[in-house]
């Protein structure tokens, strides 16, 4: 999904516990460019679309999903510090919430604060947002947000 990421660029962690929450998984965190991405999987059959703000796949309301990476890109945030978040203070870290859904899905897109997108769609659609962070500035973060996240015991804010 993420491995035609340039790994000069981009710094990718898989399969990331979530703090506070044992045996559930952040999903995929990954620094680049244009900050820090907490970049979550959905396997829906069926489309996935979206009607009103509302996420829909299996002909169902998605919200759930949307709640879940806006939690977990929120809790990335918070180990990062009070200038990280999806509008961060200048000079602060930006940190997205990202819905990837495999099959089909014709949503690409923010819907509230989590951008969404179809798992074939993801590098383009990554690969589009703008710039904040330059190369040194991504290994540096990336190190140490894996190192935080991935410690015994990691707490949010430790």
């Amino acid at each position: 999904m993420l491995a035609g990421l340039d790994p000069r660029a981009w710094h990718v962690t898989r399969d990331v516990a979530w703090p506070g929450r044992p045996g559930v998984r952040l999903g995929h965190l990954v620094v680049g460019p244009p900050g820090v991405l907490v970049v979550r999987t959905a396997a829906w059959a069926g489309v996935t679309g979206s009607r009103g703000g509302s996420l829909r796949g299996d002909g169902t309301r998605r919200q759930r999903d949307l709640q879940d990476a806006a939690e977990a890109a929120g809790l990335v945030a918070t180990v990062l510090g009070p200038d990280a978040g999806p509008r961060p203070a200048p000079g602060g870290v930006a940190v997205l919430g990202v819905l990837s859904v495999a099959g089909t899905s014709t949503v690409t897109g923010w819907i509230g604060e989590v951008l969404c997108c179809g798992r074939g769609d993801l590098l383009t659609v990554v690969g589009s947002l703008a710039t904040r962070l330059d190369a040194e500035q991504v290994a540096e973060l990336g190190g140490d947000l894996t190192a935080r996240l991935r410690a015994p015991g990691a707490q949010a804010g430790a």
